[in-house]
Order: C-alpha cells, then structure tokens, then sequence
C-alpha cells in the first residue's frame, strides 16, 4: 500500500521536492551576496594594546588618517589604506565602517582586521 500510495501522489512529492531545493538555494538574511568581497587590511597597532582574533573594531575616517577604535580608544592606525578606501569611507560609510580581527603578530606589533565592501568600491 505504501508504495502504491507513493506513485499515485507522484506529482505532489516531484513538486514538493524541486520547491524545498528552490528554497534551499534563495538567498536570506544570512547569506553574504556574491557582489560583496571581504578585504583585509593591515594595522598598526599602539603599544600598550592587545587585540583578539574575532573581536569587532571600528574604522573611523580622521582627516587622511584612518584610526581603528576600540569602543572609545583608539588602539591603532591603518598603515598603507588602498587607494579608495579613504574616498568609500568619506563617500559610503560617512567615515565610520565596522571591522573584524582576522589576525595578531606580536613581533611587529600589526593586526589584519577584514572589512567588507560592495564590489567596485574599494580597489
């Protein structure tokens, strides 16, 4: 009976089959569209600072400086901003724009902290 059931119902299942694989696919709330990329950049970090991999910073635009804050303290600089960062975080994110640690080096006393940018606005 199970299986005579199961072919007669043929249809219904093929649909409910392809429309469960299309929602699977459709993009939601937690999916990162392909036209966004991640960049890392690199920090100076100051002296007396230590920074853990995955905490949350802000970057914030100072004139031709880009500092990175940590709630109220600033606890570094970026070193070299690729060209454009400056005119997307003037233009784009009214100077401020959030970051991720991705990484420490302790000898040289950097940070790579990942930024994510739509396609074509920071080279």
């Amino acid at each position: 009976m199970g299986l005579d059931y199961i072919r007669s119902k043929k249809n219904i299942f093929d649909k409910m089959w392809r429309d469960g694989r299309d929602r699977l696919g459709a993009t939601d709330l937690l999916t990162m569209p392909p036209e966004w990329q991640e960049r890392l950049l690199l920090v100076d970090v100051l002296d007396d600072v230590e920074l853990a991999v995955g905490e949350s910073l802000l970057l914030c635009l100072d004139d031709e400086q880009i500092d990175v804050v940590r709630g109220t303290e600033i606890v570094g600089t970026i070193v070299d901003a690729p060209d454009g960062l400056l005119e997307v975080l003037r233009k784009r994110c009214h100077g401020v724009t959030a970051v991720r640690v991705r990484g420490t080096n302790a000898i040289s006393h950097t940070a790579e902290v990942a930024v994510t940018f739509a396609e074509g606005d920071a080279h």
